[in-house]
């Protein structure tokens, strides 16, 4: 019996210290539509002809829409696919939030109104409760840290050409079209790619939506690492130690 509860207290020790060099990192769920899918950007022939939905002409002048901004600016992993219904938007864009804070990186603003778009992230469960993520005073490659405390939430972009949900309903939106596109890197399960368009009507009325006018990266950070004090760990060390001698002790008798 003393054999069972010294191997046990040994197994808790090195669970313990484990549990002090590293932590797991989770990831926040991309939630959409049901017959919506990712397809790889290489399948898509940038032409400007709206197919995928992003794929428009641009006020902004020729090669202008978002799938002309890839590679995005800043370095690092970038997307290779992105979010449709058989190429068309998914205005049914939500996220599933595992706790942790995030990580927004304002990447590309090609718009005439920059200076007034405020980015918000809201609360499903009641959309009048918003947390900032970017006000319009905002430039290109900043980033900021945000803690969200929605179990799920949704994306709204505030400017001066409306209000627009990652979200939409005929109540929040009367063009019921998403004024968001998001794209991922299929290797990574905690990052994503959203690119907003910033004028009303950009699918059924407009047909020129480029979604250039904001495009940030957004992932969530993982846990710190926790270092234990180099005191700390002489003591734990020692403990083990002591364990080991007196369990070989034990056995030997």
């Amino acid at each position: 019996m003393k054999k069972f509860f010294l191997i046990k207290a040994i197994f808790i020790m090195f669970l313990l210290a484990s549990c002090w060099v590293s932590s797991r990192a989770l990831a926040d769920t991309f939630n959409g539509s049901a017959w919506g899918s990712w397809a790889d950007l290489s399948s898509v022939a940038l032409n400007q002809n709206g197919y995928p939905f992003w794929d428009n002409h641009s006020l902004d002048g020729s090669n202008k829409n978002a799938g002309f901004q890839i590679p995005f600016p800043g370095g690092g992993p970038q997307p290779n696919q992105f979010w449709s219904i058989w190429g068309g938007v998914d205005n049914k864009i939500s996220f599933t939030n595992d706790g942790h804070q995030k990580r927004a990186s304002l990447l590309v603003e090609i718009a005439g109104n920059s200076s007034g778009n405020a980015l918000y992230a809201f609360n499903m469960a009641n959309p009048l409760e918003t947390v900032q993520i970017f006000a319009g005073s905002a430039n290109p490659l900043s980033s900021t840290t945000v803690t969200i405390p929605y179990a799920n939430y949704g994306f709204k972009l505030v400017g001066s050409g409306g209000d627009f949900y990652s979200v939409t309903s005929k109540d929040n939106d009367p063009d019921f079209s998403s004024n968001f596109a998001f794209f991922r890197n299929s290797a990574l399960q905690d990052t994503w790619w959203i690119a907003i368009e910033d004028l009303p009507f950009p699918i059924l009325t407009e047909g020129i939506g480029d979604y250039n006018d904001m495009i940030l990266q957004f992932s969530s950070l993982p846990d710190p690492i926790h270092t234990p004090e180099p005191a700390t760990m002489l003591l734990l060390g020692s403990g083990l130690l002591g364990l080991a001698g007196l369990a070989r002790k034990k056995f030997k008798k």
